[in-house]
């Protein structure tokens, strides 16, 4: 007689019974803000748009559900118009709640293409502040850490319900990261490929000198030639 295992489905991920620790916390915000700032210096450039969308009166939306219905509801009418025009609409988003007014607004980094005239009337909702994008000295790393602020705290004091999310056809960084330690094998062919980079670089700058040189050389030898 045959003896099979049986296996039984993983159980799903329970509710955190304990608070992250304060050190957690900030690991995380530090590991949020490193990717989300690969992010926008991989897929942005001075020519996009950051921009504040806020929701006046009339439209306030009463919970984090209806915001985010409101927000898939304009992001679809955002990718019809980039169509229109033949673009490509990548974007990241946050959706925030600000604690001082009690009011609901989203930060939107976009691909430039359309005018903040074009938002406003594709918004529709409230008021559109928008900009291009500012690389300070120290890239879009101060717009990372403020697109992510608050993000390391408890879910009952943080002001962004998702820490942000991003369109699906470009929003990837191209630098990837792996934990995996390198064999010696490894190591030599890169100490080996260092070395050959630089060595091919010092050649290439010695060897326009050496072949005007040359040339010299040659130049006199066919003058001395009887």
């Amino acid at each position: 007689m045959a003896i099979y295992p049986v296996y039984t489905h993983p159980k799903k991920r329970g509710k955190r019974s304990k608070p992250t620790t304060e050190i957690q916390q900030r690991l995380n915000q530090r590991h949020t803000e490193g990717r989300l700032r690969r992010l926008l210096h991989t897929n942005f450039t001075p020519s996009d748009l950051f921009a504040t969308l806020t929701f006046d009166d009339a439209n306030l939306p009463a919970s984090v559900e209806d915001a985010q219905r409101l927000l898939q509801n304009f992001l679809r009418r955002l990718k019809r118009k980039y169509t229109r025009l033949g673009l490509d609409a990548k974007y990241i988003y946050v959706l925030e709640y600000g604690q001082e007014h009690n009011r609901f607004h989203i930060h939107l980094v976009l691909t430039g293409g359309i005018t903040r005239a074009d938002l406003e009337k594709l918004w529709g909702l409230g008021d559109v502040n928008a900009d291009a994008l500012r690389f300070e000295k120290d890239g879009l790393a101060t717009l990372a850490k403020y697109l992510t602020k608050g993000g390391g705290t408890d879910d009952q004091e943080r002001p962004t319900w998702k820490r942000w999310s991003g369109s699906c056809n470009g929003c990837k960084s191209r630098l990837k990261i792996s934990l995996t330690p390198l064999t010696m094998m490894a190591k030599m062919q890169i100490s080996w490929s260092r070395a050959t980079t630089i060595a091919c670089s010092r050649l290439l700058k010695i060897l326009p000198t050496q072949r005007k040189e040359s040339n010299i050389l040659t130049s006199r030898w066919k003058m001395l030639k009887p």
